[in-house]
């Protein structure tokens, strides 16, 4: 059905026209995104107004539809607003694991400085273990030659 009546003329409106002209004006962000995206004149362009709403009529019936589609916009800010539960909870994880990350990087700069004290400890052990091994040989040596000249030695008187 086509809505035949001149612009700003309410009185000749068919009852499903005035329904939705009232109702695009009333609740604009509540409409079809085809009448959300159309910019109106004061004069609002009735004939174009019918003729959308009377195509959203026939695929939603005009009783039910628009408190339909309140209550999916509200069920979909509500899902939206879910998920951004979800993602602030998932943000405050990262935000843990990054702490925990970060402590761990700690501990594993703490151990690594604990293994550089260690190989430092293990050099000066070598070294010192080196500085024994040369010392016991230096003794060997120095008791063998000494026991070596005791034994070529006379009898002492």
């Amino acid at each position: 059905m086509i809505c035949a009546t001149l612009p700003g003329q309410l009185g000749n409106l068919p009852y499903e026209c005035l329904i939705t002209t009232l109702l695009t004006r009333l609740h604009v962000d509540l409409l079809d995104e085809r009448i959300q995206e159309k910019t109106f004149s004061s004069d609002l362009d009735w004939k174009a107004i019918c003729k959308m709403g009377m195509r959203d009529a026939q695929s939603w019936s005009i009783s039910g539809s628009f408190t339909h589609y309140r209550s999916f916009t509200t069920v979909t800010d509500l899902r939206v607003g879910e998920l951004l539960d979800a993602q602030c909870a998932t943000d405050g994880r990262v935000g843990e694991l990054l702490d925990a990350q970060r402590a761990t990087d700690g501990r594993v700069g703490e151990l690594l400085d604990a293994q550089r004290a260690s190989d430092q400890w293990m050099a000066e052990l070598t070294a010192s273990l080196q500085t024994t091994q040369t010392r016991i040989t230096w003794l060997t040596r120095v008791y063998a030659e000494d026991y070596d000249r005791d034994r070529e030695a006379p009898p002492a008187p």
